[in-house]
């Protein structure tokens, strides 16, 4: 059924990617090595580049790759044509070094809808990157004693966007804000100190990180009110026919 799936949509990078998943939780590692391979160079050239790594991630930990091939895929994420985010400019923008330290940190979460993904109170100690799926952020008024007051604002994450607030490192704060996943959603998450250690060893990617959360307290409420979204967005195969009557009564329609 995937292969017949695949002949539909030989280009769709989300096909291959939940071919390769099924292929690994059957135990055929070669093949799904291959499908995250393939996946991973389908995102890139949709400009797609925390799913690319993602894919490239699941692929590494099949079959280690040589350093020619992190070479490789690292100038491929550097020459794609992507579209404009934080998250986006804050990978392509880490040097070869920085982005396998970096993806070799990272864990993968996949996350039912209706969980609660951060709550009220908690402590920030780990950022969150949305591969997939859509969450409700809604922030409180955070009052003494923990209490959380009345909700101040609200809005969706969906894929490309990150949570969690770790930087600047020396600030020991607890969330006023409470993450609910509305659909399935995958991320990936990596924690604080690791991120620290990171910068800590690669002083450019502690600027890179300045960077990303600058961006994100840039954003307007209009932008985010225009990414709301509280259903999925599927895209299947159908079978359509269509009819085109021309002008002239005597010739038949084009079917």
């Amino acid at each position: 059924e995937f292969e017949n799936i695949i002949g539909i949509f030989p280009d769709d990078p989300g096909v291959y990617r939940a071919f390769a998943d099924f292929l690994a939780q059957k135990k055929d590692s070669d093949a799904a090595a291959d499908a995250y391979r393939k996946a991973s160079m389908l995102f890139v050239d949709l400009g797609m580049l925390l799913q690319a790594m993602v894919s490239k991630i699941l692929e590494w930990r099949i079959a280690q790759p040589s350093h020619k091939e992190g070479r490789a895929f690292h100038a491929a994420l550097c020459g794609a044509d992507f579209q404009e985010s934080p998250v986006q400019r804050f990978i392509v923008r880490m040097n070869y070094p920085e982005i396998i330290a970096f993806m070799a940190s990272l864990v993968r979460l996949r996350i039912a809808a209706g969980t609660t993904v951060k709550r009220f109170g908690d402590k920030e100690n780990e950022i969150c990157f949305v591969v997939s799926g859509a969450l409700r952020q809604t922030v409180y008024e955070a009052l003494p004693e923990e209490k959380r007051g009345k909700e101040e604002t609200s809005a969706d994450l969906v894929e490309n966007d990150f949570f969690w607030d770790v930087y600047p490192f020396e600030n020991d704060v607890l969330s006023n804000t409470e993450v609910e996943a509305i659909t399935r959603v995958e991320l990936v998450k990596i924690s604080k100190d690791r991120i620290k250690a990171i910068c800590e060893k690669y002083h450019h990617v502690e600027s890179l990180l300045k960077g990303l959360y600058g961006a994100r307290s840039e954003r307007t409420e209009e932008e985010q009110a225009t990414r709301v979204r509280t259903t999925t967005r599927h895209q299947m195969p159908t079978k359509v026919t269509a009819k085109i009557f021309p002008e002239d009564v005597d010739q038949k329609p084009l079917v």
